[in-house]
């Protein structure tokens, strides 16, 4: 399986009430912990803010605008510790984040890609250390 293919996708969603949102610029709607509508399909919740396709598998994050296509989703546990001005730790899977730098993974360095993901350039693996969500072959 190849690796992950992570995009960000243009535009914002609008409030029209009731907790539905529009996108006019990717023609979709937001129904906020229910599914998002796409012209590709509908995406139901897969954990941590994130929808899946569940035809395609393609993930897709309305508050981030991050679309992955292929991969598997994970979320990882535990959370970050700030132990000096920028530098942060996570005990639980043994990894350094440091925003806007990198992510320093027990599987190697990811680097920023846009949004708050980190990419591995070996793996090709794609990393979000706010929402928890992993991206892996």
């Amino acid at each position: 399986m190849s690796a992950p293919i992570t995009s960000f996708r243009p535009g914002g969603y609008v409030q029209n009430g009731n907790g539905i949102s529009q996108n006019h610029t990717t023609g979709s709607t937001y129904i906020q912990g229910q599914a998002v509508l796409k012209p590709s399909g509908v995406y139901t919740p897969a954990g941590n803010g994130y929808y899946r396709n569940q035809n395609t598998g393609n993930v897709y994050n309305p508050t981030t605008g991050s679309y992955t296509q292929g991969g598997n989703m994970q979320v990882r546990p535990g959370g970050y510790t700030q132990i000096a001005p920028g530098i942060h730790t996570n005990s639980t899977t043994g990894t350094v984040y440091v925003p806007n730098v990198g992510v320093a993974k027990p599987s190697g360095v990811y680097r920023p890609m846009g949004n708050g993901y980190y990419q591995n350039p070996n793996t090709g693996n794609v990393y979000n250390p706010s929402t928890g969500a992993y991206f892996g072959r």
